[in-house]
């Protein structure tokens, strides 16, 4: 399977009457563990409601938690788009050989409680997998990040850069996430 042949995925879903589409997960999350080295480790939570967890460990430079929204809508989408990839027929599990590389698991949350979790190790799993997580950490523009307390911002660096062997850099300010230029 090559890229190309998972575009259609990538469209938008056809409009419905106003605009209400159906959505099977009450969440999304993409965490990132580490390995011997530098890879970023940080965990996101995107909610049907709107609401948005992130929470960074090591290898960013925000370490804590992170509390934003985003629309609806967007949700909506983020959950067709995961739904029509194909996710909930991968395996749940892809292992690449060695023992210094990084763990990055999606799960989700459908709507009567049940979850559906991959993880892959050592970026093992197919494409489409890669494209449901590189869509899951694009998203982090979109969110409506809110404003951290003055103990917060004493506490943490300004904002987080996730750094790492082949990943964007990303900076987050109070209100949005920016590419970095540390990467």
């Amino acid at each position: 399977i090559t890229v190309l042949s998972i575009l259609p995925i990538c469209q938008p879903a056809p409009a419905t009457r106003g605009d209400q589409r159906r959505v099977s997960y009450n969440d999304i999350s993409l965490t990132r563990t580490g390995c011997f080295g530098p890879c970023p480790i940080y965990t996101v939570v995107y909610r049907r409601d709107g609401t948005v967890t992130y929470t960074g460990e090591r290898h960013v430079d925000h370490v804590g938690v992170r509390e934003g929204r985003i629309g609806k809508a967007v949700f909506a989408d983020l959950a067709q788009f995961v739904e029509r990839s194909g996710f909930a027929s991968l395996d749940t599990h892809y292992r690449a050989g060695g023992t210094d590389r990084a763990t990055t698991t999606v799960t989700v949350t459908q709507l009567d409680g049940r979850t559906v979790s991959v993880s892959e190790y050592g970026r093992s799993g197919p494409p489409q997998l890669w494209v449901v997580q590189r869509v899951i950490d694009g998203m982090l523009p979109d969110v409506q990040w809110r404003a951290p307390s003055a103990s917060e911002t004493a506490a943490t660096p300004p904002g987080p850069t996730i750094h790492g062997a082949g990943y964007e850099g990303i900076v987050m300010s109070a209100g949005a996430w920016t590419p970095s230029a540390a990467d």
